[in-house]
């Protein structure tokens, strides 16, 4: 559950005023620890902009420092970016488009981010999300919004973390060597969720999740209470718990039926 709400924050806190629009338009990227270069076709901050841009990436600690230059130069800094971003040690991205205004539209034509811990592979990307614009930052404005009404569709999600989570919890119902997860299909109306992806194995079916889901601004805690997950007509919400509860750490936290993830 955790990586497949990494689309809630792929938009990380750019540090600007919370009316911030942005538009990327074919952005292409790669990218290789602690520095990466891409191009995009055109680039809009609040209005200005800028075509066949040029742009550098540097991470310093946590955060990314990013140079866009074109007709003018401007400078960003990206903050609290997820972890298979902060973590990896060599990025891809084709086919990025992003517009950022009184809501949120983005797609991905391929996407590859490889640490030492999991390599994340996803291919056509779509996500829609409302924006709560009564939140002071970018991010709780997304975030916020996102956990209000979303849509997010993948027609390929390949993350060995993920997998073997699956792999485990579904090892008791159908022993399975490997897992591969193609189309992913969430959508959140009103901070309930439901959730589908395909699932190919050594038994094919369809995981389907329900929940709910709400995010705090103040702490920066997204709760995810989660109903059930079915693979077919089998029940595996204890053994997905079980899995889950073996990858805690500083920032995930499980205690049944909920989900705490921590995103600030």
């Amino acid at each position: 559950m955790k990586r497949l709400l990494f689309a809630l924050v792929l938009c990380a806190d750019v540090a600007f005023a919370g009316n911030l629009a942005i538009n990327v338009k074919n952005f292409n990227f790669n990218y290789t620890s602690p520095s990466g270069e891409g191009s995009a076709t055109a680039f809009s901050r609040n209005q200005l902009i800028d075509q066949g841009v040029f742009v550098r990436v540097e991470k310093v600690d946590q955060n990314f420092l990013l140079n866009v230059s074109g007709a003018e130069t401007q400078e960003f800094v990206l903050e609290n970016a997820p972890s298979f971003m902060t973590e990896a040690e060599t990025m891809s991205v084709t086919g990025f488009n992003l517009d950022l205004g009184q809501q949120l539209t983005m797609n991905l034509s391929q996407g590859r981010f490889n640490s030492r811990n999991d390599s994340l592979k996803l291919d056509g990307l779509t996500l829609n999300c409302s924006r709560d614009v009564a939140k002071t930052e970018v991010m709780d404005q997304l975030i916020a919004g996102c956990v209000q009404k979303m849509a997010l569709k993948t027609s390929k999600f390949s993350s060995q973390t993920s997998e073997e989570v699956l792999v485990k919890a579904l090892a008791d119902v159908a022993p399975l060597i490997a897992v591969g997860v193609n189309s992913i299909d969430m959508q959140i109306n009103g901070g309930k969720f439901v959730l589908a992806a395909d699932v190919q194995a050594d038994v094919s079916g369809k995981v389907k999740g329900s929940g709910n889901i709400s995010y705090d601004a103040v702490t920066g805690m997204m709760t995810i209470k989660i109903t059930e997950v079915k693979f077919s007509f089998l029940n595996i919400t204890n053994k997905v718990f079980e899995e889950l509860k073996k990858n805690e750490n500083e920032k995930l936290k499980v205690s049944k039926p909920y989900v705490y993830l921590k995103l600030k």
